[in-house]
């Protein structure tokens, strides 16, 4: 339908808002609750401490209605002066509301893979890996001597019916390209 999923919120984010939620809730549950149970049944209405991503929905839900007690009746601007004095104050409340807006911010879309550099790393990797190989592959001939050892690992063809060694000595076909490339002349 041409509508992108929602991207899921920045795990660090939540996890600040749920310290926030945390240690806020509870204060501001309390002392309303003594002071301003009228202003407390209006604040937490439908409201509890949550976690996981539905602290952004309760945190923006209380700092709406933190906002409101300011804008109320004279009862509800004492409540926040009040709540103020017991440390929630402005800069709390924008610290949460920092966090609810970048908890809100869409994250940059993924861009497109790069192909092509993804192939010439694949092929750098494989080239690196052979050559890995050919030079493991002699070392391995110059110190194992054991020539059940080299045919278990690929560097004598199996032992012939008639028991004789001589036919042992027959290379795998890649251990023939990497002997002729060791014979050529090097500067």
């Amino acid at each position: 339908m041409g509508i992108r999923p929602a991207q899921p919120a920045d795990p660090t984010v939540v996890s600040e808002l749920d310290v926030w939620e945390n240690e806020w809730f509870p204060l501001a549950d309390a002392m309303l609750t003594r002071h301003f149970p009228k202003v407390r049944e209006e604040v937490f209405l439908n409201l509890s401490q949550t976690e996981g991503i539905q602290v952004i929905v309760s945190v923006g839900t209380f700092m709406k209605r933190l906002a409101a007690l300011e804008a109320g009746n004279d009862e509800g601007r004492r409540a926040a002066e009040r709540l103020r004095r017991y440390g929630l104050t402005q800069e709390v409340q924008a610290a949460a509301q920092a966090m609810l807006d970048r908890a809100s911010t869409p994250a940059s879309e993924p861009s497109e893979p790069d192909l092509a550099a993804q192939r010439e790393a694949a092929e750098l990797a494989e080239r690196n890996l052979w050559d890995w190989c050919l030079e493991w592959s002699r070392i391995a001939r110059l110190v194992i001597h054991d020539r059940r050892q080299l045919r278990q690992l690929g560097f004598l063809s199996a032992r012939s019916t008639s028991g004789d060694d001589a036919a042992d000595v027959e290379e795998a076909p890649d251990e023939a390209a990497a002997r002729a490339a060791d014979d050529e002349p090097r500067d």
